[in-house]
């Protein structure tokens, strides 16, 4: 209870209210814009936090990626046109209620939906990080194995009915995903040969 508390007290801290502010804002504006979506925006806002307390940075990070992502249903509702991956479904509902008139009301429900989740899953996180981590830690070799063999089935049945050529697609992006510096040393080249230009291909 105690380490909640200090918690707690830490990020309702003024430089950190104010990081949570620009964090929301960072997201909000960078979300309006199609496509972009919110690991982009992480993605750019990474090099300021270097120098930045962890626990300021860790926060603004996290704000852009919760605000981005709603920010991203603003354009689907009112434009239909999807702000990222996880806002096609909203201009299914969204839109039209925009054509109606009752865009506000699609806005608050979009907002309201974001609100629920991510108070679930900051929930979910708490109870579940233990876990998942230890979980995490017994998978080796053999499991990867069999989650890219999983990959390569869900390929196939996705391909409705073209099976062969979904499974030859997925073997040649396989093989170009093996092409470069191994991910687990860093040191070891799949794959190059002897080519300079394929020693940083990185899919």
């Amino acid at each position: 209870m105690h380490l909640w508390l200090e918690g707690f007290q830490q990020a309702f801290s003024g430089a950190n209210l104010f990081f949570l502010l620009l964090g929301t804002c960072i997201g909000l504006i960078v979300g309006v814009f199609p496509v972009v979506g919110p690991s982009f925006a992480v993605a750019l806002t990474l090099p300021f936090t270097v120098g930045m307390d962890s626990a300021a940075s860790l926060i603004l990070l996290t704000a852009i990626q919760s605000s981005c992502s709603f920010g991203d249903s603003i354009v689907s509702i009112l434009l239909n046109v999807p702000g990222g991956p996880g806002t096609v479904a909203s201009m299914w509902d969204g839109y039209p209620m925009t054509r109606q008139g009752r865009g506000g009301t699609a806005l608050g429900i979009a907002a309201g939906a974001s609100f629920v989740g991510g108070l679930v899953g900051w929930f979910s996180f708490v109870l579940l990080a233990g876990p998942m981590t230890s979980f995490a830690l017994m998978i080796g070799a053999p499991e990867y194995f069999v989650l890219g063999m999983m990959a390569l089935m869900l390929i196939s049945i996705a391909s409705k009915g073209e099976t062969s050529k979904g499974l030859i697609m997925g073997c040649i992006g396989l093989l170009l995903g093996m092409i470069g510096a191994d991910p687990v040393s860093g040191i070891t080249y799949r794959f190059s040969f002897g080519i300079t230009a394929l020693l940083g291909f990185w899919w």
